[in-house]
């Protein structure tokens, strides 16, 4: 078996492995050591079959830290594809859609476990904003707005955010997009978390627009001011 056929039956096994509950949603799988330890191949099998998944936005890696579940099936390639190829300020506002929805859905719909991964989620962004240069450019580990989606209750929302998400991911490589501060989005997270936590669909959704109107800039435009809070 050629090193490409066992990198393909691998990644089925770990697609399974996230199927059947096995990765829950936003955590982190096992190390790529350990898996080819469990599967008897090599490491580049095991990270050429993550680097397919990532593709497909159900894994995403995060260099030093690990590897975790974003989707519990594969995105739908074929949107993806295309929105990779569309106007980044036409992707922009996709996501700008979804996130505002999602926020207003988790406001309505959020329980206590909901809550308490996104505080999780903003301690974490808050330890960051010491943290010298740029926001990451996609969510982090256990993020906030993925623990957003999942407090909505609506999979396929989700879905179509992961098919954003993967455009996004592209403009960033390309040079396209630069990401706001680590500061304004801790702020911002912190914004939509108030209001999540009040139950309030309106406010939650206002925040959300607030944020996602300059959580990202395209390059070549002039940076904003931050203003003092």
């Amino acid at each position: 078996m050629t090193r490409s056929s066992r990198s393909r039956v691998v990644a089925e096994w770990m697609q399974q492995q996230i199927r059947d509950g096995n990765w829950p949603l936003n955590t982190r799988i096992p190390t790529e050591a350990q898996l080819a330890e469990t599967l008897a191949v090599g490491r580049s099998t095991i990270r050429e079959a993550t680097r397919a998944l990532a593709n497909t936005g159900m894994l995403e890696s995060v260099a030093g830290v690990g590897t975790f579940v974003r989707a519990r099936s594969p995105v739908n390639a074929v949107l993806s594809e295309h929105l990779v190829h569309q106007p980044v300020a036409a992707v922009l506002g996709l996501r700008r859609a979804l996130e505002v929805e999602a926020a207003g859905l988790a406001a309505a719909r959020r329980t206590e476990e909901d809550l308490e991964r996104m505080r999780r989620s903003l301690e974490a962004g808050n330890a960051a904003v010491t943290d010298p240069g740029p926001a990451p450019a996609l969510p982090s580990p256990g993020s906030f707005h993925a623990d957003m989606f999942a407090a909505a209750g609506n999979p396929l929302l989700a879905e179509f955010y992961q098919c954003a998400m993967v455009a996004i991911r592209y403009a960033m490589g390309s040079g396209q997009l630069r990401p706001g501060t680590r500061e304004d989005r801790a702020h911002d997270h912190r914004q939509i978390f108030e209001a999540i936590v009040a139950a309030d669909p309106d406010a939650a959704r206002a925040a959300a627009a607030a944020h996602a109107d300059r959580d990202f800039t395209p390059a070549g435009v002039p940076e904003p001011t931050t203003t003092a809070r």
